[in-house]
């Protein structure tokens, strides 16, 4: 049986940022370079330069985040600012920025005056240039990165007590993490080395719910050993319809906990597909059933039998015996995703003239995004929201259930008075 959580408090409501996109002041001269820098210096990707600059104006930024009547924030802390160079203690523990870990702090502490709860993100999607392109394929990953994360959190706390300030509560250890493999690894979307497949998505996956499992268990142990009240510790995926793709990383993690003999996984897990696919289908969801659609339908059943295949061979033995030795119980004190676009009958869509006139950096590029759907044309479904949140919640009574993320992107062009919809949209309308 899991173990009870802490009472989560208050309902919250909040807004986020993420430190390589909102802070500015990455991979430039005498700038922390992370595993973009190669593609900014290259041109595969926009340079950072100042961003938002939120690491200088977060005072000014919070002021406007207080203004709207929330009462959290959500703010990550940036790998390649806090360790810019790989320096250790003799004991091989991480030796932190002392003027990065001073400035998180005071954005910390600045969120707390304004009562802005900090929800804190050890790792959003980034890391360290140092640890190279395909840092979440070696072995000591999970091991490196749970140091770090320790070293910070402990830091982090123990300045905010130095100011008289309670312990930090709210954890996401991984951001998206099937997110950050499929596009590293499948669409070659975010750096990575030469290696590519569904070998290195599965082992990068492996990779970063190992680093997950050891975060949880040493943040825990940290706070029972400082004394501190107890923490609620998670990770957030990006929502899919296709189990395999995003559900199965929380089933798998949580299967010991909930009991699930070692032997009975595999069925455990298919059982699980079928039983969210039964759920999803009778939900009945207002989906716009156009060719595109039924296009991203094939590609659903398509993926929905190799995911039966990948347990059937074994694909993820190794991990699932990995998981169960870690003995982490049930280590999700909260359930976390991110709601966009989830359905992958939405995937496909027929392109449009004006998006030709759009800068792309290849043929690829150019392609991929004229056929797949754009972050300003998602839909706007409720419906969908709430068929997740119930899902978790039969799946996970008890849980806390967080909404890390969720929006309505736009997409600018100096000629437009507002965002090319088809169904005309404005973020407003869409919050």
């Amino acid at each position: 049986m899991a173990a009870p959580v802490p009472n989560p408090g208050p309902f919250l409501w909040g807004v986020s940022t993420s430190g390589y996109q909102h802070e500015g002041g990455y991979n430039g001269p005498g700038q922390p370079h992370n595993n973009w820098a190669e593609w900014e210096a290259s041109g595969k990707a926009e340079p950072t330069g100042r961003s938002v600059d939120f690491w200088n104006h977060f005072q000014a930024d919070l002021d406007r985040a207080a203004s709207l009547g929330i009462n959290s924030f959500r703010l990550g802390i940036e790998w390649t600012r806090l360790q810019p160079e790989p320096r250790h203690t003799p004991l091989g523990e991480p030796l932190l920025d002392p003027g990065a870990l001073s400035h998180y702090t005071e954005i910390l502490l600045a969120a707390r005056q304004r009562r802005l709860e900090p929800f804190l993100t050890l790792h959003h999607f980034t890391h360290p240039a140092w640890l190279g392109p395909d840092f979440w394929l070696a072995p000591d990953a999970p091991e490196r990165f749970t140091r770090f994360a320790l070293a910070a959190v402990t830091a982090l706390n123990r300045a905010l007590a130095a100011r008289g300030e309670p312990s930090l509560r709210w954890f996401l250890t991984i951001n998206e993490p099937n997110m950050l493999c499929l596009n590293a690894y499948l669409s070659g979307t975010f750096p990575s080395g030469p290696r590519r497949g569904i070998a290195q998505v599965i082992q990068a996956t492996s990779g970063l719910l190992l680093a997950h499992l050891r975060t949880y268990q040493a943040i825990h142990q940290l706070y029972t050993h400082e004394g501190w009240p107890a923490p609620l510790v998670s990770f957030n995926n990006y929502a899919s319809d296709l189990y395999w793709m995003d559900k199965l990383m929380t089933d798998l993690v949580a299967a010991p906990g909930l009991g699930v003999h070692r032997g009975d996984l595999a069925w455990w897990l298919v059982g699980r597909a079928h039983r969210f696919d039964e759920r999803f289908n009778a939900a009945h969801l207002p989906l716009s059933k156009t060719l595109p659609y039924w296009m991203g339908a094939l590609i659903k059943h398509t993926l929905l039998s190799f995911g039966h295949r990948a347990l059937e061979t074994g694909r993820l033995e190794q991990l699932a015996d990995a998981i169960y030795n870690e003995n982490a119980g049930l280590p999700l004190d909260f359930i976390a995703f991110d709601y966009y676009d989830p359905f992958v009958g939405n995937m496909f869509r027929l392109p449009r003239w004006d998006e030709l006139f759009q800068p792309t950096l290849s043929l690829r590029a150019r392609l991929l995004h004229s056929i797949t759907s754009k972050t300003w044309d998602w839909p706007a479904l409720p419906q969908g929201l709430s068929f997740f949140v119930r899902i978790y919640e039969e799946d996970f009574p008890g849980r806390p259930i967080v909404i890390a993320e969720n929006g309505m992107a736009r997409l600018r062009r100096s000629t437009w008075a507002r965002s090319w919809r088809k169904d005309r949209l404005r973020r407003a309308d869409y919050l």
